[in-house]
């Protein structure tokens, strides 16, 4: 025969402890065992004498039949049959003429029958069930928000049991508690607030709590009943006293009740989406019963508070969901008559910082971050998205302690010690990001946290801690926690993000038709000014020449002086229409790209511009230049055109002096072409380079179209490059040109 040992408690095992299984009862009722079918009674709690005056040892000789009249034993039968007992529970019975009547509760453990007998209180009358459960049910259902959801209900279950102190107790993510309401006695000291460690109700316990709603320990200081024998027969081993209202409480669990001060408690399990979402917990300073039929009405405010919860949770999210849904449809408008819907969520009134409780906000999309509102610096928050980058599939990610994941942001918690973020595109790592800063919490424990246990002299066996007085924990780096609206809010943002993009592309997609057909209608326009004015202005140049030819002795000084102005002015004629041609032109032409040597280039430009330029001297300084990567009629365009400039407008110096080098800076190479010309102030730099702008305006000194600038900057950017000038009058000016040094083009 197996020797049962009771389980021995200590740091290695304390949240394995059987508590399912204590061999014992509390001792204000007592227990009986029946083999089925034929009603034997194999165990019985050895207290059976100190209610029924017969001892175990009679009761263990007995049937069930010997004790109980036959109709109630049929309507136990028939429950068992029907394993369901809750037309039985509980039952009212008197064992023997000598005691008094008892309330019967029976369940099943497999295939023995549980009989427990707990003492019968005054009944309530049908009427007073009726009227009392009416008023329950509509002070509850009177609430409209949790904290009177909460009051209420602890203020109804104290009325209804008489308990000194009544507390609503909620569970967080950790299973640590925090008293959220409270009804008590006015001379007791408070504990509405008060958090506690998850190890005062270990895991087996809350488990238990989601079988049984209702946990009634009657005296703390009773001496609990072991049971008779100790294990049960044939099999010898431990009744599983799960579903047992009498069953017997841990020792550990009463020296902690005996430590705050209480003699009695009866629990309430809160259920919420199927889980144990909290407990009604009841305290009383002397000893307590709650009889069957007032337990269970608790359970049925329990149930009334879970119905009430979710109705009145949604009412509120739905408030606030209501509040941020505003917020995105002006966000969604904003954003589809932006130019990108990134200026919708930054650039009006009506921000993205709008749509939650954060401070600070960030947006990076292709390639682009902008920060909005309170945000760690540039390079953090760009650490943070490859950070996010690298971590499993998520869609939305949000903690209110962003520190604890990623270690670097505890330098910012002051902006951005919790965090939502928003894939817009894992394929691209494009991201919205929200940053609520730190909110300094005290959170006020029952007593020191770290030392809810305390461990004996011999190192391993466990006691509850002594003291439950007031204890304060400052928790940092923590911000306030992300709202089940805030992130539906985000999640719809995305939604109407997609749709402003695709609205972009659509109206892209019309707009290149329609540019399309606009570059198809300018080269026929193109061809009609390269014919029906090109063709006049030969005209007018050909009789110009034949006048001069042949009548210019016959011509007086202001005849020759007409002359020259009608020549001067068709050549200049002729110059605009062929710029006007190449400017629109140039990025519809096919490109063929090559590595090009700059020197000759440069030099065949020189060759081009110097034969206008008579008598001048100009010495050209051409450095060691490095190859480019470009299409090679535009280079050499371009290049002319910068030369052209540049010796234009060197015409006054008695010394004109051009300069031409380029160095290589990462994967650009940067040409400088610097005059000491008559230069211009910086305030015109942009302007320069735009159609038909010129600077001067004396076209007999410095000649031009005013499209050269502009069609160099064209073939520039073309070529995915980039131009700048520096200038100052009298002093020359200096281009810089940066284009790829290898194949980047699209």
């Amino acid at each position: 025969m197996t020797t049962y040992q009771p389980y021995q408690v200590d740091l290695t095992n304390c949240d394995q402890e059987p508590i399912h299984i204590p061999g014992r009862i509390q001792p204000h009722g007592f227990l009986l065992v029946c083999r089925m079918p034929d009603l034997a009674i194999i165990q019985v709690s050895g207290n059976t004498a100190d209610h029924i005056n017969v001892q175990p040892d009679e009761l263990l000789a007995q049937s069930l039949s010997d004790f109980i009249n036959l109709p109630i034993i049929e309507r136990i039968i028939a429950a068992w049959q029907a394993d369901n007992f809750q037309t039985v529970n509980p039952t009212i019975v008197k064992l023997t003429p000598a005691t008094t009547p008892y309330n019967l509760i029976a369940h099943r453990q497999h295939d023995l029958l549980l009989l427990e007998f707990e003492p019968l209180r005054p009944a309530i009358t049908s009427l007073q069930f009726y009227n009392m459960l009416s008023h329950i049910l509509q002070t509850i259902q009177q609430a409209d928000t949790l904290a009177a959801l909460f009051q209420t209900s602890a203020e109804q279950i104290k009325q209804l049991t008489g308990f000194d102190r009544v507390m609503v107790y909620r569970f967080d993510e950790d299973w640590h508690g925090q008293v959220i309401a409270e009804a008590k006695e006015s001379g007791l000291e408070p504990f509405l607030g008060l958090h506690f460690p998850a190890s005062d109700i270990p895991t087996q316990a809350r488990q238990l709590y989601t079988i049984n709603r209702v946990r009634n320990i009657v005296d703390v200081t009773a001496e609990p009943a072991n049971l008779m024998p100790l294990l049960t027969p044939p099999a010898d081993q431990p009744l599983d006293l799960t579903h047992a209202v009498l069953r017997a409480v841990p020792p550990i669990h009463i020296e902690y009740l005996r430590n705050i001060g209480v003699a009695a408690t009866m629990s309430i399990s809160i259920i919420h989406n199927g889980s144990l979402w909290g407990l009604f917990v009841c305290h009383h300073y002397t000893p307590r019963f709650v009889d069957y039929n007032l337990r269970n009405i608790c359970a049925f405010i329990s149930r009334i508070f879970s119905g009430q919860l979710p109705t009145i949770i949604a009412a509120e999210e739905h408030q606030l969901a209501k509040q941020f849904s505003a917020v995105g449809e002006t966000l969604l408008e904003q954003m589809s008559r932006s130019t990108d819907f990134v200026a919708g969520l930054v650039d009006y009134p009506v921000t993205l910082l709008d749509l939650n409780s954060s401070r600070g906000a960030a947006i990076y999309f292709n390639d682009q971050l902008v920060l909005h509102g309170q945000t760690p610096a540039r390079n953090q928050v760009l650490d943070l998205i490859d950070w996010l980058n690298q971590q499993e599939e998520t869609a939305l990610y949000h903690t209110d302690k962003l520190s604890a994941a990623y270690e670097p942001a505890q330098a910012y918690t002051a902006t951005a010690a919790g965090l939502l973020a928003l894939s817009i595109s894992k394929f691209t790592g494009d991201w919205i990001l929200w940053f609520k800063p730190e909110v300094v919490q005290t959170v006020k424990w029952g007593g020191n946290p770290e030392k809810a246990v305390a461990v004996e002299a011999d190192g391993l066996r466990l006691s509850p801690r002594q003291s439950f007085e007031q204890w304060m924990e400052i928790v940092h780096a923590k911000s306030l926690p992300w709202q089940p609206a805030e992130l539906n809010a985000a999640r719809k943002l995305r939604e109407h993000i997609t749709n402003v993009i695709i609205q972009h592309t659509a109206q892209m997609q019309a707009v290149n038709a329609q540019l399309k057909k606009a570059y198809e209608e300018l080269d026929a326009f193109s061809y009609s000014v390269s014919h029906d004015l090109r063709s006049p202005l030969r005209i007018i140049d050909s009789y110009a020449e034949i006048l001069w030819e042949d009548y210019h002795d016959q011509l007086d000084e202001d005849g020759q002086e007409i002359l020259a102005v009608i020549t001067r002015n068709t050549s200049r004629m002729n110059q605009l229409i062929e710029d006007m041609l190449a400017y629109s032109r140039l990025t519809r032409s096919e490109k063929i790209y090559n590595n090009l040597d700059l020197t000759p280039i440069i030099q065949e430009a020189i060759d081009l511009v110097m034969p206008s330029q008579k008598e001048r001297h100009i010495i050209f300084d051409i450095h060691l230049l490095p190859e480019l990567y470009g299409d090679r009629p535009l280079i050499q365009q371009l290049f002319f055109n910068v030369i052209s400039n540049a010796v234009k407008y060197t015409r006054p110096v008695s010394q004109p002096r051009i300069e031409i080098s380029g160095r290589q800076q990462g994967d650009e190479v940067v040409y400088a072409i610097k005059d000491n010309g008559i230069g211009f102030d910086m305030a015109y730099a942009d302007e320069i380079f735009k159609v038909f702008t010129r600077l001067h305006q004396d076209e007999t000194e410095f000649e031009g179209t005013g499209i050269g600038l502009a069609l160099v900057k064209r073939i520039v950017q073309s070529h995915q490059g980039r131009i700048w000038v520096e200038s100052r009058p009298g002093q020359g000016s200096t281009f810089y040109i940066a284009l790829p040094a290898s194949p980047t083009h699209g």
